[in-house]
């Protein structure tokens, strides 16, 4: 199945995983190498986990947090004063065309595994993160990246039309860095993401990855 068919609408955790950390901007490139992982998010789907992960965070279809960060470490950056006048401040989005090209980096360099449950608490989701620390997670992580935290500061503050310039990216026509634009060098994925969906499933996936699930 394609199209994030597989997930179904349970409620459960997911974690996100890439590939190959070189295809990440180098500081995130050089964290992941110090922290030993490829591990890059955690998060939980209070309702359904077909809504939550795949429409949200990985197709954009609604805001999500892990798509809002990609976007930032990638480069990208939203249209400014695009948060003008509305309720929520803080739910950034990208340009259809930037949203697309971030969908295609993630079909290419990212895996993920969830594993349906019963949601009574969402403890277990920060216990988890403190004891992984994925990179993504600014929330409950002991070892929260700042860089990352920054990112997203400057995306907001671009949206509320706050800041019209980029504080650590210099913008191409791409709307990506300049150096981050030599890591879109082309090369074609194994599995894209709806594919690779087939392969991770269950409770099984978390124990690939050695995320423990009781």
């Amino acid at each position: 199945m394609t199209n994030g068919n597989i997930i179904e609408n349970k409620e459960g955790f997911y974690s996100i995983w890439i590939t190959n950390a070189t295809g990440m901007p180098s500081p995130f490139y050089k964290e992941l190498l110090k922290r030993n992982t490829t591990l890059i998010y955690i998060g939980i789907a209070t309702k359904s986990l077909s809504t939550r992960l795949y429409q949200q965070e990985l197709q954009h279809q609604n805001p999500a947090t892990f798509f809002r960060s990609l976007g930032a470490v990638l480069g990208y950056r939203p249209e400014p004063g695009s948060l003008y006048g509305k309720t929520n401040q803080n739910n950034y989005t990208f340009s259809s065309e930037n949203t697309r090209r971030i969908i295609e980096w993630i079909d290419g360099n990212l895996e993920i595994s969830f594993h349906y449950c019963p949601i009574n608490s969402r403890s277990f989701e920060s216990t988890l993160i403190k004891k992984y620390k994925p990179i993504f997670n600014l929330k409950h992580n002991p070892e929260s990246f700042l860089l990352l935290k920054e990112l997203r500061s400057d995306c907001r503050q671009i949206a509320k039309n706050q800041k019209l310039v980029t504080l650590f990216y210099r913008s191409t026509p791409l709307g990506i860095s300049s150096f981050c634009s030599l890591l879109f060098r082309p090369r074609k994925p194994y599995h894209t993401v709806s594919q690779r969906i087939i392969l991770y499933h269950n409770v099984s996936i978390f124990r690939v990855h050695n995320l423990n699930i009781p």
